[in-house]
C-alpha cells in the first residue's frame, strides 16, 4: 500500500511540472480527472504522447512553411530579375 501511494505522489508532483504551473491547465487537469475515472498515472501517459504529437506536428508544419516562404521568395526574386531586364 505504501508503494501504491508513492507512486501517486510521484504522480502528483509531476503534473504540475509537465503543464508549467499553470492554474488553468492544473484546473483541467483535475477535472477531467475526476469527470472521466482516469488514474493520474494514465493520465500523465495520455498527455506525455499527446504532447509529442503535438511537437513533432509543429516541426511539420514548420518546415513546410519553410519550403513555402523559400519559394515564394524564389519566385519574387525571378520576378525582380524579369521586371530589372525588362525595364
Amino acid at each position: 500500500m505504501l508503494q501504491l501511494l508513492m507512486v501517486h505522489q510521484e504522480d502528483a508532483c509531476a503534473l504540475p511540472g509537465r503543464v508549467n504551473g499553470l492554474p488553468l491547465a492544473l484546473t483541467t487537469a483535475s477535472a477531467y480527472l475526476y469527470q472521466i475515472a482516469i488514474s493520474l498515472a494514465d493520465y500523465l501517459g495520455l498527455y506525455n504522447a499527446s504532447w509529442t504529437r503535438l511537437q513533432q506536428k509543429t516541426l511539420e508544419l514548420l518546415s513546410q512553411r519553410g519550403r513555402a516562404c523559400r519559394g515564394r521568395r524564389k519566385l519574387s526574386c525571378q520576378s525582380a530579375e524579369i521586371h530589372h531586364v525588362n525595364v
